[in-house]
């Protein structure tokens, strides 16, 4: 080959590397080997144990801090906590997650408050946390 055809040979292997082209085959081959996009509506296991803290209430305040943000009710100025289930159970308000270790858990999830008053009734305007315990 000559030097044209060379230079043309890297100049298209370099942009299909570029692109994304050309070895796509070994990036779909392990998709454990992608790193995994955090939700930002769950926290697992495993990011909590992350966290190094011990129990939830601290976990999600290191690693999900919106979800213990009291939300404003109306015009009155009153705000509005999130409240805490056990899988479909009342456990409390937010600083009832203290009393879960992380270690116990197998996820905590966060819905809003129109969500979580369609599913549990009114009196969530904070939203709701739902740990699933291991």
């Amino acid at each position: 080959m000559n030097t044209k055809t060379l230079t043309r040979v890297a100049y298209a292997l370099a942009l299909g590397a570029a692109c994304g082209c050309g070895g796509s085959a070994a990036k779909t081959a392990n998709p454990e080997a992608r790193p995994q996009r955090s939700n930002r509506n769950v926290l697992t296991a495993e990011e909590a144990m992350k966290t190094g803290q011990s129990n939830v209430y601290l976990a999600i305040q290191t690693a999900r801090p919106q979800w213990l943000r009291t939300r404003p009710l109306g015009s009155s100025g009153s705000r509005e906590r999130v409240q805490v289930y056990l899988g479909d159970n009342h456990y409390g308000e937010e600083k009832s997650l203290e009393q879960i270790t992380v270690s116990s858990i197998k996820e905590v999830r966060y819905i809003e408050s129109r969500e979580a008053t369609t599913r549990f009734g009114t009196g969530h305007g904070g939203g709701a946390i739902i740990v699933t315990l291991r």
